[in-house]
């Protein structure tokens, strides 16, 4: 037994069959392609195999873009739903990068960039009416009766007491006495706080 080629094989056996002649060409480059092309002189199988490995790299190829398409899509809509935390997820988008654009465009942004435990729907959102304050909400506005950390209101006839700390706003919060709170940034909040 010497040397057996491939030449010798088809001499002796006639063609390959194309079953044969494909699964050899799986394992083919470029050079071995074309060296097998010209001993098997079968020029119909190769070209069908090219044409075939066109049409599955072209199929692959517009899976791997529709999956990169739905990746992307997703990504920009989880950008919608932390820009704008209260949006209603609805089913019907199907570009989420274009809706983005056109609110970004129309609508800024929420201000407030951190993350929400939870998003209201539309029935959870009640409508607040217009709050009125009988008594003054600025210190300078109430009555002076000599102590600089009391002052008397003329509307609810009671005494409005200035606190500094959050206990001395619970003391007086507790007995039922209104409180002007003094808060660290130099701006007072006035109210009277009820348990």
């Amino acid at each position: 037994m010497g040397n057996y080629t491939a030449h010798d094989f088809i001499e002796q056996n006639g063609a390959l069959s194309d079953d044969i002649v494909l699964h050899v060409l799986t394992y083919c480059n470029a050079n071995t392609l074309m060296m097998c092309a010209s001993l098997c002189a079968n020029w119909s199988v190769l070209i069908t195999v090219t044409t075939r490995e066109k049409k599955l790299f072209f199929k692959n190829y517009g899976y791997v873009v529709n999956k990169r398409a739905e990746q992307s899509n997703m990504i920009w809509k989880d950008v919608v739903f932390s820009t704008w935390p209260h949006f209603s997820r609805m089913n019907g988008v199907k570009d989420w990068l274009r809706l983005y654009r056109r609110r970004v465009r129309v609508l800024p942004p929420h201000q407030n960039k951190e993350f929400l435990p939870y998003t209201r729907t539309r029935t959870e959102i009640t409508v607040c009416p217009k709050m009125e304050f009988e008594c003054p909400m600025v210190w300078e506005d109430l009555e002076d009766i000599g102590y600089q950390s009391k002052k008397y209101c003329k509307s609810c006839k009671k005494d409005v007491h200035s606190v500094f700390t959050v206990e001395q706003l619970n003391h007086y919060a507790s007995m039922g006495e209104c409180v002007a709170f003094q808060a660290k940034n130099g701006t007072r909040k006035m109210g009277c706080v009820l348990f």
